[in-house]
């Protein structure tokens, strides 16, 4: 019996659209927070494609989704159209991650200087000494880290939200498998 009813949650489970955002999750969404709504949409040709907008959520309510946009105009998308929903965790700035992959490639180059490195004693011909490869490579590898994290800081992060208004969570209990069905309306 445990058996059949585990097999019947876990095909419920593939079954039914599911997310990882419950309904608890909705508060997410506050007027004024900045989002992206990819929708789809008619061009009137009979063809059909994506949109996507980006601004500040000013409506979020069972039929439409209100972002402003950054020219101060108010557009609306359809829950029914919108295929993605994201929250921005904020833009990333250059000079932060520039400071950080300058460090890390400092601390790496005047490791591998210190690998490289000899203690010359004057007889050898030709010897890097300890005291120049390490801040040599130090600086190399700085200047290629802040490099790398001045490229890697580019744009806007997002966070999906859900739109989805079912879920189906599977958890342990002491008998076997457990299933919660959350529905929202």
């Amino acid at each position: 019996m445990r058996n059949r009813s585990t097999v019947i949650l876990l095909a419920l489970s593939v079954a039914l659209p599911s997310s990882a955002a419950s309904a608890e999750d909705t508060p997410q969404l506050l007027i004024g927070l900045r989002v992206r709504v990819t929708a789809t949409q008619d061009d009137g040709d009979g063809k059909r494609g994506t949109r996507r907008l980006v601004g500040d959520l000013v409506r979020f309510d069972e039929q439409t989704i209100g972002v402003q946009d950054g020219n101060n105009e108010m557009r609306s998308v359809p829950r029914s159209a919108v295929v993605r929903l994201e929250r921005s965790r904020g833009r990333r700035t250059r000079g932060k991650w520039a400071r950080n992959g300058f460090l890390a490639g400092a601390l790496a180059g005047g490791v591998l200087g210190y690998a490289a490195g000899e203690s010359c004693h004057g007889g050898e011909f030709l010897c890097f000494d300890r005291s120049a490869t390490i801040p040599a490579l130090g600086l190399l590898g700085g200047a290629a880290g802040a490099l790398v994290g001045a490229l890697a800081a580019h744009g806007e992060h997002w966070d999906v939200i859900s739109t989805s208004r079912t879920k189906v969570t599977l958890a342990p209990t002491t008998n076997g498998v457990g299933a919660r069905l959350s529905v929202r309306f």
